[in-house]
């Protein structure tokens, strides 16, 4: 199964979900999406949604998308949830990498925990 992602603009927020492994460049395009898309939506809150992907030993990767983030359109004011009902391990450590690059951002293993935490108050 190859990487890919679908967006969906939500009331309040963008989702995007993952299907397959994850690879750097797919991931990559899915970032600079997302923060398009939300820019366009008027909001910043992203929720990265792991629920039919393989995100198990992505770690120098994530690393690398947290570095370049802010060049493919991801501001620091964005609030990012990453969410995975199964691999809490793997979004948590997203979690660690984005907070440390300077993001708002939380891992979930419950997509209501998520969404309550993107759509209250900063």
């Amino acid at each position: 199964m190859s990487s890919a992602y679908d967006l969906v603009v939500e009331d309040g927020f963008i989702r995007v979900i993952y299907r397959g492994p994850q690879d750097f460049e797919t991931t990559n395009n899915s970032i600079a999406d997302a923060a398009r898309l939300a820019k366009q939506a008027g909001v910043t809150s992203v929720l990265f949604d792991f629920t039919f992907a393989d995100p198990k030993g992505y770690f120098a990767e994530t690393v690398r998308h947290a570095e370049r983030a802010s060049a493919l359109g991801m501001p620091l004011e964005f609030r990012i949830a990453f969410y995975s009902p199964s691999q809490f391990d793997a979004v948590d450590f997203m979690e660690t990498v984005a907070r440390n690059r300077g993001y708002t951002a939380r891992a979930f293993s419950r997509e209501e925990d998520a969404v309550k935490w993107l759509t209250g108050p900063a």
